[in-house]
């Protein structure tokens, strides 16, 4: 069981007595100094797996805390001397050891451990499966499977010689829809763990930690989920009694609720995504202007730059719907991807690395899609008219002035790619779960299609404003994208090794 100790002690302890009953035999848990609930643990026979206070730490963040890490399992083999249940100890969690680089550190660390106390084994917890370089470096390794729809199938990648499950369980929606048929209910709780507690027990692994006793605290880094067998008050759910008829051996069949399927989500990015594209239609439809400029854009690009330059179709109505497209298209495809990313591991990786305020900036976005979209959109939109107001203000320096609706206009059309990227995002809105891979295509889709409007956009400023060199180069830094990208490389300069974790952790696993 995985467990974190109360602030109470006496609520620590009946914690102890409780799992007992229930049938846990060992409890992983964070380090803790309390003699009275070890105690506990001792006369009931637990045996205690604690882990350091260390965990999402890249290579360089392994070698950056030998020191304290030193000092944490002195003070972690101080008190085991003292309790016979504490049987192993975690050295760290979840963090990169598909890095060879890494196995150094454990190897030191354990070493450590074997020489002052020879009967307390060493472990990590991983998420990584069959990359994972350092297993030899310690005595065992567990594997965290949590929310794994097939957890055997990741323990039997990996190459360990002994090997465990550091976390397994399925998350709870608080206030959510009961029953089976209901996605994350407190019943598919219980039916996950009736269904994959069995067959782990057949493979005969070193240990299986259900995750966890209780629910943990809001830790800011919102996942909308919950996955203790008790509420912070204390009440039960279904899985508890998974949990203790299988541990215990009395029982290892259970009926639940169906209950009544959960109504299906409102499609409101279809719906927003229609309104656009009707919207531009009827505009298509209304104004002959638009219908004889539209082909011209396409099959004839030169004539449509100079009739931009010589004013002759501004068309202010359908820039403006254009516009809101691209805004609209932004938003949606902001959300989407952020929303499919948080499946992926390295998802969580990357947050842990994270400041608390763009941690919980993100839990916000993530658990209000409004606001999501509306702060996507609002700031890709704010970024390209800055960019347009620049653009009039250089081309001043030229030899042809350019007023601000002539650029607004080329830099609105040259992004019609993104309506495609639109299309795609109401495609997959209507996807059962999340998914990384999709995250992926349409971050990928949206970086080409932009890379694509960019060029067009230099080609189409060059053409009517007959720009030199050094100004187009000047006008191209201050592109949004561009800012961005800057950003991005000063981080990979900045913080390699952790760039490098949320890389590995998105390719192994």
């Amino acid at each position: 069981m995985v467990w974190t100790p109360p602030d109470d002690r006496a609520q620590a302890v009946q914690d102890m007595y409780a799992m007992a009953r229930a049938g846990v035999e060992a409890v992983r848990t964070d380090f803790f100094q309390n003699d009275n609930v070890l105690d506990a643990a001792d006369t009931l026979g637990l045996h205690i797996y604690l882990d350091l206070p260390l965990s999402y730490l890249s290579v360089s963040g392994l070698a950056d805390t030998l020191v304290h890490a030193q000092a944490s399992l002195d003070a972690a083999l101080d008190i085991a001397r003292r309790h016979s249940s504490i049987r192993a100890i975690g050295l760290a969690g979840h963090s990169d050891t598909s890095d060879p680089a890494a196995c150094a550190w454990f190897e030191q660390l354990s070493s450590r451990s074997h020489e002052a106390a020879p009967d307390i084994s060493t472990y990590y917890v991983t998420r990584f499966s069959q990359d994972d370089a350092c297993m030899d470096a310690v005595d065992f390794v567990l594997v965290d499977v949590l929310d794994r729809s097939d957890p055997s199938a990741w323990i039997d990648k990996t190459d360990a010689l002994s090997v465990g499950v550091g976390a397994l369980g399925t998350g709870v929606r608080y206030d959510g829809p009961r029953g089976l048929l209901a996605p994350f209910s407190p019943e598919r709780q219980g039916r996950y763990f009736e269904d994959t507690l069995p067959e782990l027990f057949d493979r005969s692994v070193r240990a299986v930690f259900v995750y966890r006793w209780r629910d943990m605290p809001s830790s800011g880094m919102a996942s909308g989920h919950v996955y203790g067998l008790h509420t912070p008050d204390g009440r039960k759910r279904a899985a508890f009694e998974v949990i203790s008829g299988v541990f215990s051996g009395r029982r290892t069949v259970f009926a639940f609720d169906e209950g009544t399927p959960p109504p299906e989500p409102f499609p409101w990015v279809i719906l927003f995504g229609w309104m656009m594209i009707l919207a531009f239609g009827t505009g298509y439809a209304l104004s002959p202007r638009f219908r004889h400029m539209l082909p011209r854009y396409f099959r004839a690009h030169a004539f449509f730059v100079e009739a931009v330059y010589t004013k002759r179709e501004t068309l202010p109505g359908i820039n403006l719907a254009a516009f809101s497209m691209l805004v609209v298209a932004s938003g949606l495809t902001g959300f989407m991807i952020l929303y499919n990313l948080t499946g992926t591991d390295a998802f969580l990786v990357a947050m842990h690395h994270l400041p608390p305020l763009v941690q919980s900036l993100v839990g916000q976005m993530i658990d209000n899609p409004v606001f999501c979209f509306v702060l996507a959109g609002g700031a890709y939109a704010l970024a390209l008219g800055i960019w347009a107001i620049t653009w009039s203000l250089l081309l001043r320096l030229g030899s042809r002035a350019i007023r601000i609706g002539q650029v607004f206009m080329l830099i609105v059309w040259a992004h019609w790619p993104h309506v495609l990227v639109m299309a795609g995002v109401m495609v997959v809105s209507s996807f059962p779960a999340p998914s990384g891979q999709v995250a992926s295509m349409l971050a990928i889709a949206w970086i080409c299609f932009g890379l694509f409007s960019f060029i067009q956009i230099l080609i189409d400023i060059w053409l009517i404003a007959r720009a030199p060199v050094w100004l187009l180069i000047l006008g191209a830094l201050l592109y949004p994208s561009a800012w961005v990208s800057f950003f991005l490389f000063n981080t990979l300069l900045r913080y390699p090794s952790e760039v490098a974790f949320v890389w590995h952790t998105a390719l192994r696993q």
